[in-house]
């Protein structure tokens, strides 16, 4: 984005998201000084938010680590056996993946819940009586 198209965004961008991205972006953003150049030349205070920068601040932080959670998970199994047999999903996913009730079954005296995630299956066997979760790790 050009300089001038850069001052023309921030002139016209609603006042607290310049205010909340100026407090959140360090100060090497390139798109700082232009930042800094509209909340001056349009006077604006951006002590009113810093509230709300810091709880966006917090919730990035939060979607970071989640992201992160994934990663791991993913990591982990790549790093295992990519069977989907009950016994190595489970270990190899750890407690990272979700998995949804895809569908059970009795045998026996015992009830079969298939759980998936993604290309991944883990099983788990309960009392015939017993209903299966809606989702597991």
């Amino acid at each position: 984005m050009s300089p001038e198209e850069s001052r023309k965004l921030y002139f016209n961008m609603p006042e607290q998201k310049l205010c909340v991205d100026y407090i959140n972006y360090p100060s090497y953003n390139y798109y700082q000084p232009y930042r800094a150049e509209a909340i001056s030349n349009r006077k604006i205070d951006c002590n009113k938010y810093l509230g709300i920068a810091s709880a966006k601040a917090q919730q990035d932080r939060e979607f970071d680590a989640a992201v992160q959670d994934v990663i791991k998970g993913i990591e982990k199994i790549e790093t295992g056996n990519s069977s989907t047999s009950s016994s190595t999903s489970s270990s190899a996913s750890g407690s990272y993946l979700t998995y949804i009730l895809d569908y059970h079954y009795l045998s026996g005296p015992n009830r079969i819940c298939v759980y998936k995630s993604g290309p991944y299956k883990k099983t788990t066997t309960i009392p015939s009586t017993s209903r299966c979760l809606n989702k597991t790790k």
